[in-house]
């Protein structure tokens, strides 16, 4: 249960309270901002490596080698915006046909690293200290060994101006620095490859590194994520631990290419990847990003999402000015970086919101006469904050969070409307599907390292603080085959389990079901009960029996047997190795049923930190309940200023 205020609880258990419904919406997925990107060209220029990157005027940099000749063209658009003119390119050198090239810039200074177009192992960079208007002389950076060819390059520059350059030869991935005037010895990262095929990097606090290539020996292609330090997390030019975010067997005919990264801040935004996954010779451009405010060394990585446009050599990245742009060599978008509130609070004519143990979903009727909702799409998020006018003023809790699935227009009595269909977290759980099989061997992984697995795929946190012990000692043997929804997973995980899975917006939070834990509110003279009921019903099963590897355990409910007959049920559970534990599983399994077999359903004046699964007290009289506790396992929210006034909250209740 939300904390409530002493004025807060005074006004709810009042019957002439004011209510306060806020809404605001937000283009938020999972709470990371969604940049809604716009075409600003398209071209007819050919496919082969590219580079792109905002300089600090705000101009938009672009290379591309020209494939056939090696030409190292390079674009400045000094106000890239619709209309701007993409068309003019300077060639400024030569590049090899067979390395990547690479664009980096800061402030006034931008850096083109590329390698030689005859020996394929000389990398040089050119460097503007005007904004990519003008560039200095060749500087060699490195040469490899003879017999080897630079395959991939990267580079950025840090917040004091000094830049990094990381290219991959067949073995692996080697960095320097530039001090001063000269280049320092590359540093080998350690990793052995069969294959490197691309490179990524974004500076923030110091160099972070997104590699896509083929482990050796296994053959399976990868991307890993790596960092490089500068301070912040790692001492200068040493490299931190490698973290696997994609990983696909060898034989699957599953290669990942050409990934670029890109930051603006990952305390308010998120690091975004982009690559090309490339299954069976096909091509496609994924998207990827971290779970909001958390740091590139967690590697907090959501699902990767297909991107409906042709890159085979991928898709630049580039931030500067509150922008992310992300480009081709024959094509630029650009979105912003901005998290704007659409305040809808004077517009809401009516609410509904029914949630339970698996999750949320409601319905918001807005006025749209002045046509602020036109533009609104699919996918935003929608934040509702419900309460009451107080002695200290409007005092609101945020209670429902979720995301539009569905929206109609609609016109009513002569006004516009706007009707929207809204699911909450649970909802993000059921969509996302399992593109290959996971699984986990029994005893490497607890419950609650699957879980957070499972939430992370969409973007979503998991709080363990009140969870069981079991949660914390079950190490399942557990598969998720392909197709499978990661709803489906939790519900697994759980099924044999004394825990239940809440959301508070993005954050998951596992709640052990406790018959002995406290009381969070009571309902009756203090806070009225204006509709309500009570009553029993016979159990759906009332023998209940583990079938476990060593045998059966069972438990039986024996009340409901001696007045209803026997109701046997079986559950399979071949993770459970000790007899001690199977019973254990029966007698959860009994007291689940136990509980299901009492039920209420209250109706009062909204108490607007109730949440599912609190422990609710009844005390009235003419239900015939003095004190008697109850476990809230639904809650229905009615809010309404048009056609007629409603403020209403319905629990649904059951034993404990």
């Amino acid at each position: 249960m939300h904390p409530l205020t002493s004025s807060l609880r005074s006004a709810q258990q009042s019957a002439t309270g004011e209510p306060v419904v806020r809404v605001n919406l937000r283009d938020t997925l999972a709470g990371a901002l969604r940049p809604r990107l716009q075409p600003l060209y398209q071209g007819s220029e050919p496919p082969f490596f590219h580079a792109s990157a905002v300089a600090g005027d705000g101009s938009l940099l672009r290379a591309r080698t020209e494939p056939g000749t090696g030409r190292l063209l390079l674009q400045r658009v000094p106000a890239p915006a619709p209309g701007a003119d993409f068309s003019l390119c300077t060639q400024v050198d030569t590049a090899s046909l067979v390395s990547g090239i690479a664009l980096a810039a800061r402030g006034p200074n931008a850096l083109l690293c590329f390698v030689d177009l005859n020996d394929g192992r000389t990398i040089y960079a050119r460097e503007s200290t005007d904004y990519g208007a003008t560039w200095g002389a060749r500087q060699t950076v490195a040469v490899a060994p003879e017999g080897t060819t630079v395959g991939h390059l990267a580079c950025a520059y840090n917040s004091a101006g000094v830049p990094a350059l990381f290219y991959s030869l067949p073995q692996g991935v080697y960095g320097c620095t530039r001090n001063g005037g000269s280049w320092s010895t590359p540093a080998f990262w350690g990793i052995i490859t069969a294959q490197v095929l691309g490179i990524g990097v974004a500076y923030w606090g110091d160099w972070h590194l997104a590699v896509a290539g083929r482990e050796s020996p296994s053959q399976d292609a990868l991307v890993w994520t790596r960092t490089f330090g500068d301070g912040g997390v790692f001492p200068f030019k040493t490299w931190g631990p490698v973290r696997e975010v994609l990983r696909a067997r060898a034989g699957s005919g599953t290669l990942y290419r050409y990934p670029s990264l890109a930051v603006a801040d990952p305390l308010s935004d998120a690091y975004r990847l982009t690559l090309v996954e490339d299954l069976d010779g096909t091509p496609t451009l994924h998207w990827m990003a971290t779970l909001p405010g958390t740091s590139f060394t967690d590697a907090l990585w959501k699902e990767p999402v297909a991107v409906d446009l042709p890159a085979p050599y991928g898709a630049c990245l580039a931030t500067g000015g509150g922008r992310l742009f992300l480009t081709t060599p024959s094509r630029v978008w650009m979105g912003g970086l901005s998290l704007a509130l659409q305040d809808a609070s004077a517009d809401l004519l009516s609410l509904r919101w029914e949630e339970g143990t698996n999750g949320g979903e409601g319905t918001l009727l807005l006025r749209n006469d002045h046509g602020a909702y036109n533009a609104l799409s699919l996918g935003w998020e929608v934040l509702c904050a419900l309460g009451y006018r107080t002695a200290e003023g409007e005092e609101v809790l945020l209670r429902l969070v979720g995301w539009v699935e569905g929206w109609e227009r609609l016109l009513l009595e002569g006004l516009p409307l706007v009707r929207l269909q809204v699911r909450d977290a649970w909802g993000l759980l059921e969509d996302w599907r399992a593109r290959r099989q996971f699984s986990w061997k029994g005893g490497s992984a607890l419950v609650a390292d699957i879980l957070a697995f499972l939430l992370r795929r969409v973007g979503l946190f998991l709080d363990a603080s009140q969870a069981s012990a079991l949660a914390f000692q079950r190490k399942p043997a557990f598969t998720l085959p392909p197709g499978t929804s990661a709803a489906e997973g939790v519900r697994r995980l759980l099924d044999p389990l004394p825990d239940r899975l809440l959301f508070r917006g993005t954050l998951g939070m596992l709640k052990e079901r406790r018959p002995d834990a406290p009381t969070d509110y009571t309902y009756g003279p203090s806070h009225p009960i204006q509709e309500g009921w009570w009553g029993s019903r016979a159990f759906s099963a009332n023998r209940l029996q583990v079938l476990w590897v060593g045998g059966i355990q069972e438990a039986l409910a024996w009340e409901d047997l001696w007045a209803v007959g026997e109701h046997l049920r079986q559950v399979r559970d071949m993770n459970e190795t000790s007899a001690e534990g199977a019973r254990g599983r029966a007698l959860r399994e009994i007291s689940r049923l136990r509980q299901e077999g009492t039920r209420a359903t209250i109706a009062i004046r909204p108490n607007c930190a109730q949440e599912v699964e609190d422990i609710v007290a009844i005390e009235d009289e003419r239900l015939g309940l003095a004190g008697e506790r109850f476990r809230v396992v639904g809650i229905t929210w009615e809010f309404a200023r048009w056609p007629r006034p409603r403020w209403r909250q319905t629990l649904a209740l059951q034993g404990l």
